[in-house]
């Protein structure tokens, strides 16, 4: 995570919702409930948060005429979270992309938000008003 002197931390998360992303998460699996509950065990702590790392998709309409988005997908691989940074056409309702484009694949949360950054510098996107909290 980038984080400069005095301010919050940026992660992927908080940069893209203050760019005006939409997020959906999904739901933890019966896998990530058991090692919950084996580190509660093993650690003899009952009160440590349920925190789980679950896939998640965050997604801005970019073009109205062209049904375009921008689409970051975070997925978890060995207890690790992995995104990928694309944009896609989607001009039938079938759900089906006609055109992606790939900016960036299989990159660490840190890589990620300074990929973000350049892109969102490249083509001159100004934040949507929002707060890195």
């Amino acid at each position: 995570m980038i984080r400069l002197k005095n301010e919050p931390i940026v992660t992927v998360s908080r940069l893209l919702k203050a760019y005006g992303f939409s997020c959906q998460r999904s739901e933890p699996t019966d896998e990530d409930g058991e090692q919950f509950i084996e580190a509660m065990l093993l650690t003899g702590r009952s009160d440590l948060p349920f925190t789980p790392l679950v896939n998640v998709v965050y997604e801005r309409l970019i073009s109205k005429s062209r049904n375009r988005y921008e689409i970051v997908e975070g997925y978890k691989e060995k207890n690790r979270m992995f995104y990928d940074f694309y944009q896609a056409d989607f001009p039938k309702k079938d759900g089906e992309a006609s055109r992606v484009i790939m900016f960036a694949n299989h990159l660490n949360g840190y890589d990620m938000v300074k990929q973000l950054q350049r892109h969102f510098e490249r083509v001159n996107v100004k934040n949507k008003g929002g707060t890195y909290d």
